[in-house]
């Protein structure tokens, strides 16, 4: 115990905040920024996949040499951008749709968390609080501070051990 206690010491404020991070911000595996891009909608695709050494996918890609090679392609690729591709409303199946309403709930949580740390931390670092601190406390006694994360750990803490105890009364009965 006495051999690890200074580096255990040193790193329980690290594994506190990293690891609320970490809950909070792997609660989802969203792909940010591919949602509904399932499909290969021109751009050019002159590469093409093919099989190399050891088995491995390579991608082979024809560079144009002749100046006038070089202008007909980048003509080709305008006059494929002002074609316009209408694409088809991709209709969404039940299981996708529940997929879809729980990654949502999952990213308003994340955010819901960000924006609620950022008001603590305007609120606790604002000259109202300073103020009302040095006022209401002569002896230093009572910290309002430590006295408001006791109080908030001990809520979330009840919070959750009610949603655990629930959530398993809830599987009990129903499966």
């Amino acid at each position: 115990m006495i051999t690890c206690l200074v580096q255990y010491t040193l790193l329980i404020p690290f594994y506190v905040n990293i690891l609320m991070v970490y809950a909070f911000c792997n609660t989802h595996d969203v792909s940010w920024g591919t949602k509904g891009d399932n499909n290969n909608n021109g751009g050019g695709s002159s590469a093409q996949p093919i099989a190399g050494k050891d088995g491995k996918k390579l991608m082979q890609v024809e560079v144009p040499h002749e100046k006038a090679d070089v202008n007909a392609t980048y003509d080709d690729l305008v006059n494929d951008l002002k074609v316009r591709v209408f694409e088809e409303k991709q209709h969404r199946d039940a299981a996708t749709k529940k997929d879809d309403y729980y990654k949502l709930f999952r990213t308003n949580l994340v955010l819901a968390w960000m924006f609620s740390n950022a008001f603590l931390v305007v609120f606790f670092t604002s000259n109202t609080w300073n103020r009302y601190v040095h006022e209401k406390i002569a002896d230093g006694a009572y910290n309002p501070y430590l006295s408001f994360i006791f109080w908030s750990v001990t809520c979330l803490s009840a919070f959750r051990a009610f949603g655990c105890v629930w959530y398993l009364i809830l599987r009990l009965l129903y499966g």
